[in-house]
């Protein structure tokens, strides 16, 4: 009885018993080119690049530095690949330096980007992890799993484009939070290394502008109905003296939330190699 009331609910509003699933259908935007979200991975790239090269020294630092910016890289960029003392040794010698300091950039950025990113450092609105956070269903069974996440996803971020297109990055944007932690994260390790030819507002406004950048690209991937992952290791290891400065993106689901057998690739991974 309850099912027949239901169904003549919906006709007597236009709508045919099973159709909500089409109606939602039809107002989903289509998934991107793969050009247009490959264009946007290059841009924050580029623009991480051309901050290293413009904002900081390759002055020689005391010795005591490395031991200062460890702690650092610690507390401001877990699970890179290489140690924290590794890094840090890479960021005081000037010949390393722009390498390691686009990759500490990169790592705070990219690992942020995700919609499984912890709430507490996500670039996406922190409803958003929050949410995912909570969503332990169908956990045996992954590909189930993927195709529900997928649609909430690309569901989630119709509905909230509005909030996040019209004003980005307003005063009342629930984003602004983690980006400043983010750039402060950031400062604490970069300051020691900023040139005086430039003001520490012009430089940070730069940085803050980055981080920005990498939020927009975040609610992006989360729009699509695609899985994307980042790969920061070279598959037989990088060589000694060699740094990944930027991961490699991969597309690891379809459009259909179907697991491919071969990553597809959306950007390259970019090395920098033969380092003192």
């Amino acid at each position: 009885m309850a099912s027949t009331e239901k169904t003549t609910a919906l006709k007597g509003k236009g709508l045919e018993a099973g159709s909500a699933a089409l109606v939602v259908e039809s107002h989903l935007p289509q998934p991107l080119e793969d050009d247009a979200i490959a264009s946007e991975l290059t841009k924050l790239k580029i623009l991480i690049k051309n901050h290293v090269q413009s904002y900081y020294h390759l002055s020689a630092v005391d010795a005591s530095q490395i031991a200062a910016d460890t702690r650092t890289i610690e507390a401001a960029l877990p699970g890179t690949a290489l140690t924290p003392s590794r890094l840090a040794q890479f960021i005081a010698n000037p010949t390393s330096r722009y390498a390691a300091l686009r990759l500490a950039i990169a790592w705070v950025v990219i690992s942020n980007v995700d919609v499984m990113s912890p709430p507490e450092t996500t670039l996406l609105p922190p409803a958003v992890a929050k949410c995912v956070e909570t969503m332990t269903g169908m956990e045996g069974n992954e590909e189930a799993r993927m195709a529900f996440l997928s649609k909430w996803c690309s569901i989630t971020s119709t509905l909230m484009k509005p909030t996040y297109s019209r004003n980005p990055f307003s005063s009342s944007d629930p984003r602004n939070h983690n980006i400043a932690k983010a750039v402060d994260a950031l400062e604490a390790l970069l300051r020691p290394y900023a040139s005086d030819r430039v003001s520490i507002s012009e430089r940070r406004t730069n940085l803050e502008e980055i981080v920005r950048r990498g939020a927009s690209f975040a609610f992006l991937l989360f729009s699509q109905p695609s899985f994307f992952t980042f790969e920061w290791e070279e598959q037989n290891g990088t060589e000694a003296g060699s740094l990944v400065v930027f991961p490699a993106m991969l597309q690891v689901a379809d459009e259909a939330a179907v697991p491919l057998a071969r990553p597809r690739v959306f950007g390259d991974m970019e090395v920098v190699r033969r380092l003192a």
